[in-house]
């Protein structure tokens, strides 16, 4: 009754919506990927040199934000080496980069103007799990805000780079507490 009082009529309406919405979720989350990928022309192989990375980040279980980082600072020789380390040289990822450095290549944009774009939408700072789960324990346990009010002040400004702050930016180690989480929580 909220689409349409004629049952039939609003079931064809909410599925005419549904369809529609696939395409238009593609597009949204290729133009952000885009923009990670520091991209602002739109070339056809696109979507195949994301889907490309990220599969073989999975591959290699590496963390989504650090490599998104690191391949920001891939635009220049100078900012490499911190994205062939997180990758391990891997070679298929060795690969990707220099089909990724080709299609940079063909962006009217200079590798710094890129860089900067990358790094205004690539974070270096999320709330990861194990961060979160130690302050709310110092607080619950120990009745202690500082981690907290330190975590808080840290993702106020997530593309900031600090130094001194890396372990902020580091996923989980083994020995640290991770719990399934879901947005509420």
């Amino acid at each position: 009754p909220l689409i349409d009082p004629d049952e039939q009529k609003a079931v064809e309406l909410a599925s005419a919506a549904i369809s529609d919405f696939a395409p238009i979720y593609h597009e949204a989350w290729l133009s952000g990927m885009r923009s990670k990928f520091g991209l602002v022309t739109e070339e056809e192989g696109d979507r195949a040199l994301i889907s490309d990375f990220l599969d073989g980040l999975e591959r290699l279980s590496i963390d989504f934000t650090l490599a998104f980082r690191h391949l920001s600072d891939t635009q220049t020789k100078s900012g490499l080496d911190p994205f062939h380390n997180l990758v391990r040289h891997d070679a298929l990822m060795m690969e990707w980069l220099n089909t990724y450095r080709a299609r940079t290549a063909r962006e009217s944009s200079t590798p710094e103007s890129r860089t900067e774009r990358m790094l205004r939408v690539n974070p270096i700072y999320i709330p990861r799990n194990h961060q979160v789960e130690a302050a709310l324990s110092a607080a619950v346990d120990h009745r202690d805000l500082e981690p907290f009010n330190r975590l808080h002040t840290i993702l106020a400004h997530p593309f900031a780079e600090v130094p001194g702050l890396q372990a902020f930016a580091e996923p989980a180690g083994p020995s640290d507490k991770v719990f399934q989480t879901f947005c509420g929580t």
